[in-house]
């Protein structure tokens, strides 16, 4: 959008929130009530992203604190993971009227802030819940046939799964939702392993956890 600088770089999470705070890059800002940038550590193993924010996020401007949030908060306990340990946040910072879901100009004008709050946080592993957040990664990806899959992201794993929202209204997003969640903390865990991306196939850039978990993953730069 014209007047809009989306080369700027940010030196925090918190310069990014500040500036997204006071955004009018789309219209979405004229609704709000607070924005919602993200919550959590500077730096951290695991980032969760969503799509938007929902009615509970606006009046609190803190993400994934409805049904939705309480549900991903008692599968990730389950494991256990805790919100105190992740980064999460939304491809789309602001509301949209009546949860809509985001439109393309919303999602262009939030990248900026996604993708450097990506950069700063660092994390081995993004998480990307629903279709929307998968889209941002993968345009071409579907999240019937992409979840509980890692893919190779700009040298980083990309973990896609169905949205906590969808799970509440179907048994079956639930279950594999369930699922892949707690499959998280050995791909954390395996991770670790040098060479560990290598593992992607180069063709489809997709590797299955369950196929791979028992392989051993051999960093070809170090021999000793």
């Amino acid at each position: 959008m014209v007047g809009f600088n989306d080369n700027v770089k940010y030196g925090s999470l918190d310069e990014i929130a500040k500036e997204v705070s006071s955004c009018t890059k789309c219209e979405l800002h004229k609704n709000r009530t607070y924005a919602v940038p993200g919550n959590g550590p500077n730096s951290c193993s695991l980032m969760f992203i969503g799509e938007a924010p929902g009615l509970n996020e606006d009046k609190l401007g803190i993400p994934f604190v409805g049904k939705a949030g309480k549900l991903l908060n008692k599968l990730l306990e389950n494991v256990p993971i805790y919100r105190d340990d992740i980064f999460i946040t939304n491809v789309v910072k602001c509301r949209p009227p009546k949860n809509r879901d985001p439109l393309p100009n919303e999602v262009r004008s939030c990248k900026v802030y996604l993708d450097q709050q990506i950069n700063i946080v660092n994390p081995r592993i993004v998480v990307s819940m629903g279709r929307y957040s998968l889209l941002h990664f993968r345009p071409e990806g579907k999240i019937s046939l992409d979840h509980g899959k890692l893919f190779h992201w700009k040298n980083r794993a990309l973990y896609p799964i169905y949205h906590p929202a969808a799970a509440l209204r179907n048994k079956d997003f639930f279950r594999s939702l369930d699922i892949d969640i707690k499959r998280l903390p050995e791909i954390l865990l395996w991770s670790l392993s040098p060479g560990f991306l290598n593992f992607v196939n180069k063709d489809d850039n997709v590797m299955d956890p369950l196929t791979y978990k028992n392989k051993e993953c051999v960093d070809e730069s170090s021999h000793e």
